[in-house]
């Protein structure tokens, strides 16, 4: 950092700790490490302290209006998608069972242009340390500002991790399932009534994801489907695909092409499929599957000859546009022209 430079340092600062895994004792030590280097470029460090203790309150703000209506169609990713005053606020969070880190991401979009996209880090396993010891007001104020955010966000993490053992794909579908029951009616739990709750669903025979999504997906394609099917943001957008010009062979290609993914791909969920673009404008999978779908009549092998070759979303749908439409290599980058709605493709 140049001497003199204390907007790129508050910058520095605000980063490391969006970033980075973090407890008490380390966002104290993170604190007094970059505020220590930006002492001989300000002397007023109070000005970055109190931007680090609005940016967890900020968040801490955010995360108490996204308590419910999230949506997993991709096993250990979890979707919520909220709009208010123009803006599109789209949170994806992942990696709930894979290791010791959850990986946050929250895009702003506003008049289909993606202004903000922030991830950040949290460790699965909560850290109770009690070791920090704020040496000044202003430390302590950050540490309770950290700590009311932190609490916040681990409340959601364990309702989605609940909701992955339940095997319940939104939380739609939980509130029905809880409330048919006579269980306790409210989304967080205490862990008494998570555990009972496993107990019960363990004790039963629950159809399958697979089995409920396909059921759903065909009442859609007849034109069938109930009211209660379409309470979710991912399942309104398939309604709204097959709404949008598709009729005939296209109609039935789109089925197909979701049922084949929901069996052997990654490809359900609303993250954006390319990612500099945000979740937006058609720019998610099964929207891109209805505009491959509208091209049917092109299709150069068989649907169901398919295999996908990765776990990664973005490369088997590569694939799987290169399986049905190329005689030829083709340039990655023009797989977003299926992202980019029906007048792209048209």
């Amino acid at each position: 950092m140049r001497q003199g430079d204390p907007e790129r340092a508050e910058i520095y600062l605000r980063k490391a700790i969006a970033h980075t895994p973090m407890d008490d004792e380390g966002i104290l030590r993170r604190y007094r490490k970059y505020l220590g280097q930006t002492l001989a470029l300000r002397g007023d460090t109070s000005r970055l302290l109190y931007r680090a203790v609005a940016w967890y309150q900020q968040m801490e703000a955010q995360l108490k209006s996204i308590d419910g209506d999230w949506e997993s169609w991709t096993r250990g990713v979890f979707s919520f998608l909220r709009r208010e005053e123009g803006q599109t606020h789209y949170w994806t969070v992942c990696g709930l069972d894979d290791g010791p880190f959850s990986h946050c991401t929250q895009q702003v979009e506003r008049d289909g242009v993606l202004q903000q996209s922030v991830t950040f880090v949290v460790p699965n396993v909560s850290s109770d340390s009690n070791d920090a010891k704020p040496q000044s007001r202003g430390e302590r104020i950050l540490v309770d500002a950290y700590q009311d955010y932190y609490r916040r966000l681990q409340r959601i993490l364990r309702l989605l991790r609940h909701l992955q053992v339940l095997g319940m794909r939104s939380t739609q579908e939980y509130r029905g399932w809880f409330t048919s029951r006579g269980l306790a009616d409210e989304l967080l739990k205490s862990p008494p009534q998570r555990r009972r709750e496993v107990e019960l669903m363990g004790s039963q025979n629950k159809p399958s994801g697979g089995a409920w999504f396909r059921g759903v997906a065909a009442r859609i394609y007849r034109g069938q489907h109930r009211e209660a099917d379409l309470q979710t943001e991912f399942i309104g957008r398939i309604a709204r695909a097959f709404d949008k010009g598709l009729a005939g062979g296209a109609r039935r290609a789109y089925l197909d092409l979701l049922l084949l993914a929901e069996e052997r791909a990654k490809l359900f969920g609303l993250q954006a499929a390319i990612s500099r673009m945000g979740p937006f404008g058609g720019n998610v999978f099964v929207e891109a599957l209805a505009n491959l779908a509208r091209n049917y009549r092109h299709w150069i092998r068989p649907l169901d000859e398919w295999t996908p070759i990765s776990h990664d979303p973005r490369q088997q749908f590569s694939s799987l546009v290169r399986h049905l439409l190329a005689q030829y290599p083709v340039p990655i980058f023009m797989d977003s022209a299926w992202c980019r709605g029906r007048k792209a493709i048209a």
